[in-house]
């Protein structure tokens, strides 16, 4: 028997990698929805819908702290134990708006869910002209996402060092 690859995390309980997966799924697909249609358009309704119930799910045992990698996501340095395609290009959008990490701390209604994804559609230029997503998230005061954006500066400053 092969030992497991020394990078690849732990694996996530079944439950957490369904709530993950179903998130990822639910967020990357209202993400391009909110950045194709107008805000009264129906298949961003039932978008949004998918991603509130998708993210009440997700904290439903309490807050859910991701680890935001370019190509996966983590929980608790936990990751899935097979490729999933969602959490892939999830987390590939959000380390392309340079977010490191995502804590889901409540849950949001869709207008609230509209605003978030509205700021993740924004092509990363665009984010970055108004200080980032993160920046943005935290001016609109709510506080059921926490997001932590990457430094690259600082990163650059702990390798020199």
């Amino acid at each position: 028997m092969a030992s497991p690859l020394p990078n690849k995390p732990e694996p996530l309980s079944p439950e957490t990698a369904g709530r993950l997966s179903e998130f990822a799924k639910a967020c990357k697909a209202a993400t391009r929805v909110v950045s194709m249609y107008p805000p009264s358009h129906p298949t961003i309704q039932a978008a949004l819908s998918r991603i509130t119930e998708a993210g009440r799910h997700a904290v439903y045992d309490g807050p859910l702290p991701i680890t935001v990698l370019p190509d996966a996501l983590l929980v608790g340095g936990r990751g899935f134990a097979k490729p999933d395609a969602a959490a892939g290009e999830l987390a590939a959008l959000l380390h392309q708006q340079l977010i490191g990490e995502m804590t889901l701390v409540g849950t949001l209604d869709n207008d609230e869910w509209h605003t978030f994804l509205s700021l993740l559609a924004q092509s990363p230029e665009d984010a970055r002209a108004v200080g980032g997503v993160a920046h943005a998230w935290e001016a609109s005061g709510n506080k059921s996402i926490a997001l932590k954006e990457i430094d690259y500066a600082e990163v650059l400053r702990e390798r020199a060092g």
